[in-house]
């Protein structure tokens, strides 16, 4: 799911017996992008960061799940993404079952941005990605070991560069 969401950013994925390369393409989403989360509701946070750094406004379906993982994944969301600018609105919809979110802004900051994990290991490696756009320091940052051991190691070795505290 995550090839084809990042598809509509202008990324180009190639599998070969080396594994995944991944070059820039043409972006399909100039400003608007609707996507279903039903059968993939982790991937939500990290394309909710990735829509505020580029600006894309978003309509997000199938989001009731994320209210009760490691954190409220919504709520964890809609509180990091306002720190920089970017709205995260909720409504529920006709059925009251499912949730839908709509996303407006570009993601600004000035100096420093303290992004706050909530415990979670999805929400710590989703925010990061908004060191594309300035300093991050990520609090907790130790939650990853859940899911990916090396991932600040690997961030520091592709060129992000994100203060851990906690």
């Amino acid at each position: 799911a995550i090839l084809e969401i990042a598809s509509h950013w202008g990324l180009n994925f190639e599998f070969d017996k080396e594994g995944l390369w991944v070059t820039p393409g043409e972006r399909i989403t100039n400003d608007e992008m609707e996507w279903d989360f039903f059968k993939s509701p982790d991937l939500a946070p990290t394309v909710m960061a990735v829509n505020a750094a580029l600006g894309i406004k978003a309509k997000y379906l199938g989001l009731k799940s994320l209210r009760i993982k490691e954190s409220d994944r919504i709520r964890s969301m809609q509180k990091n993404l306002d720190l920089g600018g970017v709205d995260l609105v909720v409504e529920r919809a006709v059925n009251g079952i499912e949730e839908i979110a709509f996303q407006f802004g570009t993601f600004c900051f000035d100096n420093e941005l303290i992004i706050e994990t909530f415990d979670d290991h999805r929400i710590a490696m989703a925010c990061s990605l908004l060191a594309a756009k300035g300093k991050v320091t990520i609090i907790d940052p130790e939650v990853i070991i859940k899911s990916y051991p090396e991932y600040w190691q690997q961030m520091r070795e592709n060129g992000f560069e994100i203060t851990r505290q906690g």
